[in-house]
């Protein structure tokens, strides 16, 4: 995807917005049962714009990229349903339609890419 003008620092840090970071996992461990498990916190609401349905499916791509990578599978072996997961803590008073987006997340995240996808209600 290729941005222009004001799009280009879409995906900038940006503490004031409810993904303020991109590029960096928010809360990384291993479950009781040896699981790999990351944690998406979106801790207030999230609006329907443009910008942040971008900045929410980025984020999901770097969390799927990490699951991917020769770290995890040092750590945790090779993506697996049972073996990875991604939780979504979604602030219950986003847009009806950013709650739509993430559920339908789902499918891309479990078929496409072997992870177990939760979403929270916080």
């Amino acid at each position: 995807m290729t941005l222009a003008g004001d799009e280009a620092d879409w995906f900038g840090d940006d503490p004031t917005h409810p993904i303020p970071r991109i590029f960096v996992l928010d809360i990384h461990a291993k479950a009781a049962d040896g699981a790999g498990q990351l944690e998406l916190v979106i801790a207030s609401p999230l609006r329907n714009d443009r910008r942040s349905k971008e900045r929410l499916l980025r984020k999901l791509d770097v969390y799927l990229d990490f699951i991917h990578s020769e770290a995890w599978r040092d750590e945790h072996g090779p993506p697996a349903r049972p073996t990875a997961r991604i939780n979504v803590l979604i602030n219950r008073d986003s847009d009806s339609e950013m709650l739509e987006l993430v559920e339908s997340c789902r499918m891309w995240v479990e078929e496409d890419n072997h992870t177990s996808f939760n979403i929270l209600h916080r």
